[in-house]
């Protein structure tokens, strides 16, 4: 009697295992970027994919205001996936390296980040003053901070990149954007991203001072997924799944602009309207192909100022899957 209640007991534990959903944890950030984000939770492409391969999978999204938070993270294992921008996945590529080898999954677009202003006096980075303070998502790390020091660079001579990081200050893009328009504060400028550059561009008195695109180049990546290879070796079929569905988020994109825009809207709750938002997804300036593009600029600029150590030979050193 007692070896059938155990056998049944087992049986119970084991039906009740392989009918559990694997539990995933994906950080998002804020933005036009991270679209792809947006339209895989929106409409369940990761668990439609995840299923068509047999596995079932719980979500839990979490809205995280800049990368480095996100990659400290998923190197505490509280999240398994995250987005953000090619900056920090350099970063941390450099120092995971043997141990948890943070990479990236996938491109998930290309589109410029604007320094804007509210500022008329303000024409070029060099018309900064001491008491002014730029707003970045994260200071001296993002991709923002790294866009200013790039510009730094260039305006000043190579040696003095650091030149703005000590007028920069962190703030989430929805923060930094209220800050800009109302001019009360002391943000004068903000390296943002759309639809917060461009919430900021529809009022008279802002400017851009300068696009990313002018120091990496157009069309360079502006946001990426990553995770950790312990992440990838222990969840194959959930990864695949979630390449899958980005995969295929772009191609809703690239086919359906207008149901995007829609989702967006209503996911986001945008001040843009619709129709904003439909003109940023067509612009030739943004595109939301998964396949890298111009990254290799900020990594050699990363090893050239001593960000990272090690010093990248093509974008396959810091993407997990072939580059296309």
């Amino acid at each position: 009697m007692k070896i059938k209640i155990v056998i049944a007991a087992l049986l119970a534990f084991f039906m009740a295992t392989a009918g559990a959903a694997q539990k995933l944890t994906i950080a998002d950030q804020y933005g036009l970027p991270y679209l792809l984000f947006t339209i895989a939770k929106e409409k369940k492409l990761i668990e439609s994919q995840a299923r068509a391969a047999g596995v079932e999978v719980d979500i839990e999204w979490r809205q995280v205001p800049g990368g480095p938070e996100i990659m400290a993270a998923i190197l505490s294992g509280s999240i398994d996936i995250g987005a953000g921008g090619i900056s920090p996945v350099l970063t941390m590529w450099d120092k995971t390296s043997g141990l948890d080898n943070i990479r990236a999954i996938i491109a998930l677009s290309a589109a410029p980040s604007f320094l804007v202003t509210n500022r008329a006096d303000i024409k070029t980075v060099e018309d900064f003053k001491p008491a002014d303070r730029i707003a970045v998502p994260g200071v001296k790390v993002s991709g923002q901070a790294r866009y200013l020091q790039m510009a730094a660079a260039r305006a000043f001579g190579k040696n003095n990149w650091r030149q703005l990081d000590d007028l920069t200050v962190s703030m989430p893009h929805p923060e930094a954007a209220n800050a800009l328009i109302s001019g009360k504060t002391e943000i004068v400028a903000h390296m943002s991203s759309a639809p917060f550059q461009n919430e900021e561009l529809n009022h008279p008195y802002t400017h851009i001072v300068f696009s990313s695109y002018d120091v990496l180049g157009a069309g360079a990546t502006s946001a990426v997924a990553f995770t950790s290879e312990r992440f990838r070796k222990e969840n194959p079929a959930v990864y695949a799944a979630f390449v899958a569905a980005i995969n295929q988020a772009a191609e809703f994109v690239k086919n359906n602009p207008p149901e995007a825009a829609n989702i967006f809207k209503a996911a986001t709750k945008s001040r843009l309207s619709t129709d904003e938002i439909l003109n940023i997804i067509n612009d030739k300036d943004y595109n939301f192909d998964t396949r890298p593009s111009h990254t290799f600029e900020l990594a050699s600029f990363l090893r050239d100022i001593g960000a990272i150590a090690r010093k990248p030979t093509s974008e396959r050193d810091y993407f997990f899957d072939p580059v296309q």
